[in-house]
């Protein structure tokens, strides 16, 4: 009877530990010669602690997710990469036949700096040669998914930043009723969300529990945000049909603001354009914009945009 051979043994591989990670982590948020004066390791921890407590949810829940998670590494590429982030978690897979690879990732690398603008905001005043990049404007034709590109970019904006307040401005207040559905189902029933960012996760219960607010009107606000004091929550929505003051938003998202029926007489075109510069200063004069649409006459908002700059 002939012997079995062995089945091959499978390469071990080594698990990443927290205590591997925690000072890189330290080397990431503070001095490398602060980290070699420590004198023992007591103090070394307490060094180590402090970074920690010093860095944003989120970014907690990333080293967390690459140190303890199977999905930290589509976690991280996630993270680093808005064009990773749309196609593999938000745009719809059965759909995909329809991906322009070449235009989306350009659309996607166009407004992905806007990130950037928002981390500087926190820290203090944009400096002068940022100030010129806080409008973000891409005008295509229909049907090329740059409202959906947007939208998506406000989520993933989110995810690096939950206290995030986000304003989505389109033509028609009754409009905004489907990116508030596919915005909510993203949070609700997403398995991408559900299996790498577990902590934004929204039930039912949790929304009963929490006193979230969950409604077109009231805008959409998430469990990880909770602690933040804001009037405002991450998401709200608003149309040229509705007024827009007292708002404090970090970010502008305008998607088709322009229609196929305020664009054809002056009035129309008129409201479009007052409503975009009352917009503009009731918010913070820093807080970046994103604008996607598409050009319907030379006199429209976009015309016009084109014209001051």
């Amino acid at each position: 009877m002939p012997r079995k051979t062995p089945a091959a043994a499978k390469p071990s591989r080594k698990r990443v530990t927290p205590e591997t990670v925690l000072p890189t982590l330290a080397e990431t948020v503070m001095p490398v010669d602060v980290l070699r004066a420590a004198p023992d390791a007591a103090t070394l921890r307490g060094l180590i602690d402090a970074a920690w407590a010093a860095l944003s949810p989120a970014t907690q829940a990333l080293w967390h997710a690459l140190t303890h998670d199977q999905q930290g590494e589509t976690r991280f590429r996630w993270h680093h990469s808005f064009y990773h982030f749309y196609t593999e978690a938000w745009y719809d897979q059965r759909k995909l036949h329809e991906l322009n690879a070449r235009l989306h990732w350009e659309m996607c690398r166009f407004v992905e700096p806007v990130l950037d603008i928002l981390a500087m905001r926190k820290v203090g005043p944009l400096p002068p040669e940022m100030q010129a990049g806080i409008v973000r404007a891409t005008f295509t034709s229909r049907e090329t998914r740059k409202s959906s590109i947007v939208r998506a970019f406000g989520i993933w904006a989110l995810l690096h930043d939950p206290s995030l307040r986000i304003l989505i401005l389109r033509s028609l207040q009754r409009r905004n009723v489907g990116s508030f559905k596919q915005i909510t189902r993203f949070f609700e029933l997403s398995q991408c969300i559900r299996e790498v960012y577990p902590e934004y996760h929204v039930t039912p219960s949790i929304r009963r529990t929490e006193r979230l607010r969950w409604g077109l009107e009231d805008g959409i606000e998430l469990p990880v945000a909770i602690s933040y004091t804001s009037q405002e929550a991450n998401f709200e929505f608003a149309g040229i049909d509705t007024s827009a003051t007292g708002m404090h938003h970090d970010l502008l998202i305008l998607a088709d603001p322009v229609d196929h029926i305020n664009c054809q007489t002056h009035t129309g075109r008129t409201r479009v354009i007052d409503t975009y510069r009352e917009l503009c200063s009731i918010v913070p004069e820093d807080a970046p914009q994103i604008i996607a649409g598409t050009p319907r006459h030379v006199n429209d908002l976009y015309g016009w945009l084109r014209g001051i700059s």
